[in-house]
This record gives C-alpha cells, structure tokens and sequence, in this order.
C-alpha cells in the first residue's frame, strides 16, 4: 500500500502503528511532514506496514519531485515518549538505495527524553543538530496567530506551533511537554496534539481566541486518555471530526472521551464505518464495537466478540453484524475470538471553488477486507452520535456493564 499522490494533492494519513502514533502529510508540491512515528504494542506488525507505507510513498515523491533523494521536509516528535518515535529508526534504516533526508526535525523536549545516550534515536537527533536540521525549542513556545512558523507549498499549507515544551523544556511531564500543531490548507483547520492532556490544552486556550482555534479534525490528545480532550477545549476548538491512535494497552480511545466529543453536537455524519472505544483500566479493560456515521475515526477499528453472554440485544445486534462483514470464510478459515483490527485513515482537503471559503473535504479509510470513503462534500450533517444519529449499541456509556474480553496477540 502507497499513497497514489500527484501533484496538487494535499492527504493526511492517520497511520496505523498499534499503540502509538503517526501522522503523515503530503503537501501539493509533494512536500512531506512527519508528525511522530513510535509504537508499543503490535509495532512489529502495525507499525512495520506504516513504515512500509512511508517508504514506497517517499520513494514515488522522490521520483514525482525529481529529488536525489527521498525526503521530509519537516519531521516533528511531539515528546519524548517511546511510542512516538522509536519506529523512527526503522524508517530511516529502510532505504535500500539513497538514504532519507531529513531538511528539518523540531522535538519536544530535551535530547535526553529520546532514548540512551548510544541509541539510535540519539544519534539521529546529535545528527541533526551537527547538520543545523534541528529546531531548538525553548521553553513554553508559542507561534503567534496569523503568524506560521513554516509554510510549504507556496505558502498554500501553513503549520503553527500552538504549544510545546509547557510549561518549560528540561524536567516535568513530557506529555505536558507535547509539541502542538495546527495545519492549515484551504480554509481548513487540522490540530495535531500528541500526548498533550488539560493542562497544556489551558494554557493554549490562554493564548488564542476560540475563532483562531476552531478546527475541521482534532487528533485526540494522549491517543483519547480521559486526562485530556477538555470540555473547554472541545467548545473552543469544535472539531467536525476527531481521529485517534492506539491498541489495546490502555483502553485508548476512551468511551467517556468520545462521548464528550459528540455530545458537542459538531461532529459530522459523513459515511458509515466501524470504530472502537474503550473503558477500564488495569486488567480488566472492556470494548465496544460501533458501526455509525458518528465522525470518530479510530486506529482501532473494531475487535471480534464471539462470546456474547454478557451482551445485551442491541449489542449483539452489531457485533453480529461484523462477523458478518469481517468474516470472508467462515467454514474454512473462522475468526478468533478477540481478533482486533486498526484502520488507516486518509483525510483529503482539495483546492478552494469560486465561492467557496473551504476546500472540498473527503475521508477514505482501509481496515483489513474493508474500505470506503465518504466522497467529496463542503460540509456533512452535524449530529451528537446518539442512537437516532448512529445505531442501537450506541448508548449510554455510563450504564455499560464491565465485561473481560480476550485479546488476540
């Protein structure tokens, strides 16, 4: 799998690397930008497909730019938390011919959040900065409004820092320390969060009036955790649509997390596909598969549930439903109980008609046997994912009984 860019696309892809996180932008004039590639859980497998996905695509870009070699124009790692950058020497090792260039690498934090002192994240990053290809953040960094710290595309796509290394760059929380972006292309605003939670969320909502932050996708902070997505930050930013990047580690989307989302009633009903969400913690970790409308687009798309005791009608109802689906030789080749499947994701933004004030947007999605795409559209309904909106199973999830589920390895 590649990316089919040509000149004059703008994609996102919302990589599926397991637990962790990757994101992936093509500008128009074949500019790319890396925003964290780690994971930790199902990295081998996950995670391996993304880095294969990066070099086929950077390979063709190279070709399609004419460069000598393949390149990204801007890499950031938003923290020094292994699951967003420890794939990066995968990737920088995959290339049988001419070597990756790297222009530019922006990280949150200090060198020595990233790895030993010998590692090759290390050694990547010393590289860098021996080169003058890496941005030296200080402490509590902030782009100001209307002001991008870099353009590409002729200025067409814009990137902004919106927060990084809060509240100061050596010590504290390396989530807190989270790089925070925010693209801009066409009218459409895309913020990009790492594994920023409330606090640094506050401290941007300080910063910035609510016009200047509302955003067309939101990239969940900390992969969904419940400790981030604020109730403030969501009314300020009121995102059409929300993706998320994890596995089942720690229950990542939380269910209370997306609820929150939807119940700002911004979200757009764009195509029905399958989505996960999860609640629990320690052991036991429960999750609940939906198929909807809803414009939540999770890494972690759904996980088979042949055992069906605890469920109740509606639920079953689903899950029925995607044995269904998922299941191409039932007879022959059955699916195990627990089996979980990721999802890629690719956001499309096209160029601006006459009258327009956005960019036509569409999302595509893969996840194993199953695909689809919502098609071009200015605007889709908004709607709270509730059952009217979405299906039955989509309850409440206060009242959802807490259930063991077994995980596929």
């Amino acid at each position: 799998m590649k990316s089919e860019w040509d000149d004059g696309d703008f994609e996102i892809h919302f990589l599926d690397v397991g637990q962790g996180d990757g994101t992936f932008i093509i500008c128009p004039e074949g500019e790319c930008i890396l925003v964290d590639l780690g994971s930790k859980k199902n990295g081998d497998i996950a995670g391996s497909d993304a880095v294969t996905f990066l070099v086929d695509t950077l390979n063709d870009i190279q070709i399609k730019r004419g460069l000598s070699n393949p390149t990204i124009d801007l890499m950031v790692l938003t923290h020094g938390d292994g699951d967003h950058y420890n794939l990066i020497p995968q990737l920088l090792n995959s290339f049988d011919d001419d070597p990756l260039d790297v222009y530019l690498l922006a990280i949150g934090g200090p060198k020595s959040d990233y790895g030993d002192a010998n590692s090759e994240i290390r050694e990547f990053i010393n590289t860098q900065d021996a080169n003058d290809a890496l941005v030296d953040l200080g402490d509590n960094v902030r782009d100001a409004a209307n002001h991008p710290r870099y353009t590409y595309s002729t200025d067409l796509v814009q990137v902004y820092i919106l927060s990084a290394n809060y509240p100061q760059k050596n010590g504290g929380s390396k989530n807190a320390k989270s790089v925070v972006l925010m693209i801009v292309y066409q009218g459409r605003k895309i913020i990009l969060t790492g594994d920023a939670e409330a606090p640094t969320e506050g401290e941007i909502l300080l910063h910035y009036n609510a016009a200047f932050l509302q955003c067309d996708a939101l990239k969940l902070g900390h992969h969904g955790s419940k400790n981030g997505t604020s109730a403030n930050w969501l009314a300020a930013l009121q995102p059409k649509m929300a993706f998320a990047s994890s596995d089942m580690k720690w229950a990542h989307p939380y269910c209370e997390v997306i609820k929150r989302v939807s119940d700002t009633g911004n979200l757009w009903q764009a195509m029905f596909h399958w989505w996960l969400c999860g609640a629990g913690a320690g052991v036991t970790k429960n999750y609940y598969n939906h198929f909807s409308k809803c414009g939540v687009y999770s890494a972690l798309a759904f996980q088979i549930q042949l055992n069906q005791e605890d469920m109740e009608d509606d639920e079953m109802e689903v899950n029925d439903m995607l044995i269904d689906q998922a299941d191409e030789d039932p007879v022959n080749d059955p699916l195990p109980d627990g089996l979980v499947q990721g999802a890629h994701y690719t956001l499309f933004i096209y160029p601006k008609g006459p009258f327009q004030a956005k960019g036509d947007v569409e999302v595509a999605y893969a996840a194993g046997n199953m695909a689809g795409s919502s098609g071009r559209a200015n605007a889709w309904p908004q709607a709270i994912c509730d059952d009217a909106a979405a299906t039955p199973a989509f309850r409440s999830f206060s009242d959802r009984p807490m259930r063991e589920l077994v995980v596929f390895q």
